[in-house]
């Protein structure tokens, strides 16, 4: 299988090679593109659209666990998008997104760079998975257990596609993870509290545990790696059809208030 392996961490991070190694040894085709320096937090932006038809990106080729690799001065979902389109060689049939240092669980899985690059696959149609590591102070990030579900959760994420898979795991030691659930996005808030001081606003972001036990946040914290799945945005035409009647009025109500309407 050709697979795009990318992240938001950058070119640089150690959870991209160890990742890259892992599909490779696993036997796919790997082309490695991802940001040049870390994009965290850029869900599935890609960058300032000037008028111009044409856009350039500083692109550098080079080398991550053995595999060609790409640096581009874009975001994930750019790094993606332009795969799709054919930049780095044949199209890919897959892209893994990771490893992530830190989980995407909750209501960040809408921030994060790691799953706009998994859902803008997923608009193309591909495999898309994104795999991602919790972080807790004192407790030394290992990728072993990441890769391992990478490799074997790839065939399923095909099997599933478009629809795109997100997986978290615990910050434990290698082979210490409890197990594998499948879990439901945790929906307490990213932001715990804001305030204006002066000229600068300063956030707090959210941390501690989750309460809610079926969320994919209170089972990492548990120790278990989780799977959800993620839809990519598109039209609810259940929604189209049960309001066709409010559009009607709006419309007309639109339409009278028109000038020159009768």
């Amino acid at each position: 299988m050709r697979v795009l392996v990318t992240n938001d961490d950058g070119i640089a991070a150690p959870g991209l090679a160890a990742l890259a190694g892992g599909l490779t040894a696993e036997g796919h085709d790997v082309v490695v593109v991802a940001p040049h320096r870390d994009a965290s937090g850029a869900a599935a932006a890609t960058g300032a659209q000037r008028r111009e038809a044409r856009e350039r990106f500083r692109c550098v080729e080079t080398n991550v666990a053995g595999r060609r690799a790409y640096s581009l001065e874009a975001l994930p979902a750019l790094c993606v998008a332009a795969a799709c389109a054919g930049a780095f060689g044949p199209l890919p049939d897959a892209v893994v997104a990771g490893v992530n240092d830190g989980r995407n669980v909750g209501r960040s899985v809408l921030h994060s760079g790691t799953l706009g690059a998994v859902l803008t696959a997923a608009q193309h149609g591909l495999a898309a998975l994104a795999v991602s590591v919790q972080m807790r102070p004192g407790i030394p990030l290992v990728y072993d257990d990441a890769v391992f579900l990478a490799r074997r959760l790839l065939p399923l994420a095909r099997e599933l596609a478009p629809t795109a898979l997100n997986c978290n795991l615990p910050a434990v030691p290698a082979g210490a993870v409890r197990g594998v659930r499948w879990a439901r996005l945790g929906n307490a808030p990213l932001i715990a509290g804001a305030l204006v001081d002066g000229e600068a606003l300063e956030v707090r972001f959210r941390r501690g545990q989750a309460n809610d036990s079926g969320t994919d946040e209170a089972l990492t914290d548990a120790g278990y790696a989780t799977l959800s799945a993620l839809r990519a945005p598109g039209a609810d035409t259940a929604v189209a059809a049960r309001f066709a009647g409010a559009l009607a009025t709006i419309e007309q109500a639109l339409l009278d208030a028109a000038p020159g309407a009768p």
